[in-house]
């Protein structure tokens, strides 16, 4: 069986294949790229680069996403999985208000912590359009916790002040600014890995848990503090959860 996986977040469409045990990555259009929201622009896509796959597995945050793929599943007459909506689940293990309110990315990210990492017991922190950090204890996702992500809270703070918006900022070495890119530069990177890490912190002191994996987008920017921390960086996590359900 080949099978097409994708991640839909609600920046990006990740497309991947999987093959010898390694992830191949393919595109990843942005969500809101008209050109690629075109079904047989995406089918031309596959047929012009020779991605064979007979099944496709994904995760989608965004609906008209997710009717494109069934559409494109229907169009090449493949099955498809859904992992929120047509995969098998004990719902039990999931202790939020309201299962089918629950991110597709969430679900996804609980079945590579239990099933790919074995852990039981684990903080997981997705860095994306927002950042989420979610809590499994004796393998039973408890909740997360959403805050606006590193770019969003950015693009937040720069669309306030038209003076900002023509610079680029990243992640900086210094302590504190002397100048307004550096400052912001540490004000959004710097400090929203450390917010991270005081959660991770105070959850540590009310938990018993020891495990942290920190994926994610964004969480490319903060490989080396993550590794250098004891946290594990999984850049594939999601599409572990995803390869669950093969």
């Amino acid at each position: 069986m080949k099978v097409l996986f994708i991640d839909v977040g609600n920046t990006t469409v990740d497309f991947r294949t999987y093959n010898n045990e390694i992830f191949k990555k393919l595109i990843r259009p942005l969500t809101n790229d008209e050109y690629y929201k075109n079904l047989h622009n995406l089918d031309e896509y596959f047929i012009k680069e020779s991605v064979d796959f007979n099944k496709i597995i994904f995760s989608s945050v965004v609906p008209e996403w997710t009717g494109i793929i069934i559409d494109l599943c229907k169009l090449r007459n493949i099955d498809y999985i859904d992992i929120k909506y047509s995969a098998p689940h004990n719902y039990k293990n999931f202790k939020v208000d309201k299962f089918e309110v629950l991110g597709s990315d969430f679900i996804a990210n609980y079945y590579a912590t239990t099933k790919k990492y074995n852990f039981q017991d684990c903080i997981v922190i997705s860095m994306g359009t927002a950042t989420t950090i979610s809590l499994i204890q004796n393998n039973i996702f408890l909740g997360t916790v959403i805050a606006p992500g590193l770019k969003t809270s950015l693009d937040g703070l720069i669309s306030k002040a038209a003076l900002l918006k023509n610079f680029e900022y990243e992640k900086s070495n210094l302590l504190i600014g002397t100048n307004t890119i550096d400052a912001i530069s540490i004000g959004v990177y710097n400090m929203h890995y450390i917010m991270i890490k005081n959660y991770i912190k105070t959850l540590m002191k009310n938990y018993d848990i020891n495990n942290v994996i920190i994926t994610g987008g964004y969480s490319q920017n903060f490989e080396k503090d993550i590794v250098e921390d004891n946290f594990i960086y999984d850049e594939e996590l999601i599409f572990k959860g995803l390869l669950n359900f093969i």
